[in-house]
């Protein structure tokens, strides 16, 4: 009949609901599902007919169905994992320690700092440009092919002809950085105010991929103190998390906790630049 025609129509459809109601000339709106309204001859009985809903067997083979169709769109497509790149290819000495050099940084190195701290690349920026601060970067003059097989977005640009620079060997890489601006405090000596110039070290970072990293790193701490007492700062701050890893560096660098300045949550650092000789045993370029 027309009814059983709309049970098993409405079952299939997965539809919940079907009703069905019919005026007194036979033909009345027909409401399906969603409530969207129809016209036909269906019976001549005023009640409303519910239809069946879906079958547990239905409502399982559809299930089964949904799955195959999904795991034949991910047919064909692997799962690639980053496979983590070994040390940089660098030149060693006699002794086997790697060659590597330092220098002041400049207006090309500021992407290096970017992508190794979560300042803004403005700053960074002026940080670099003002004479007055101190940020010097460790570079070495990588060797073998690796260049142009493990592109690196921090690695500085060779100057120069581009044909001489893509036929060679050689190409200088960023290794480290380090990032630290000056600024002058008034404290009091024999109860008179004095200006003072102090450090504070914002960033001090080396690459894992360097050979013998953490004695390139702490050189490259050495350095920036070195150049922060020349240009006559008598204290270099330093603040980091309470719970950081790089605790114990600072602290064989000089530095000494701050417990009046400090948190729970922060620690705030002072080496004395006037009483120590902070020397890297290596020259800037």
């Amino acid at each position: 009949s027309i009814l059983t025609f709309i049970r098993i129509w409405g079952s299939r459809l997965g539809m919940e609901r079907v009703y069905a109601f019919v005026g007194g000339g036979g033909c009345g709106p027909l409401l399906v599902g969603n409530g969207v309204p129809s016209c036909g001859a269906l019976t001549r009985s005023r009640r409303p007919v519910v239809a069946s809903r879906p079958s547990t067997r239905m409502m399982a083979e559809k299930a089964g169905a949904d799955r195959k169709r999904g795991r034949g769109q991910n047919k064909g497509t692997k799962r690639t994992e980053k496979k983590p790149r070994g040390p940089y290819k660098v030149p060693l000495d006699l002794k086997g320690n790697p060659i590597w050099s330092l220098r002041r940084a400049t207006e090309a190195d500021v992407p290096f700092f970017v992508a190794n701290s979560k300042l803004p690349e403005s700053l960074v920026q002026s940080i670099v440009a003002n004479e007055s601060n101190c940020c010097v970067v460790a570079e070495v003059q990588e060797v073998g092919d690796s260049v142009a097989a493990d592109f690196d977005p921090t690695a500085r640009a060779s100057s120069g002809n581009s044909a001489a620079t893509s036929s060679a060997s050689k190409e200088k890489r960023l290794v480290g950085g380090a990032l630290s601006v000056t600024q002058k405090m008034v404290v009091f000596e024999m109860d008179k105010p004095v200006v003072q110039q102090v450090g504070d070290l914002l960033l001090c970072v080396v690459s894992e991929r360097m050979p013998n990293h953490p004695d390139v790193r702490n050189r490259l701490a050495l350095a920036t103190m070195r150049e922060m007492k020349s240009s006559g700062a008598r204290t270099m701050t330093k603040e980091i998390s309470a719970q950081s890893p790089d605790l114990p560096f600072y602290q064989g660098l000089g530095f000494e906790k701050d417990s009046s300045a400090s948190s729970e949550k922060k620690v705030s650092m002072q080496a004395n630049l006037l009483a120590s000789n902070p020397d890297p045993q290596k020259k800037l370029g």
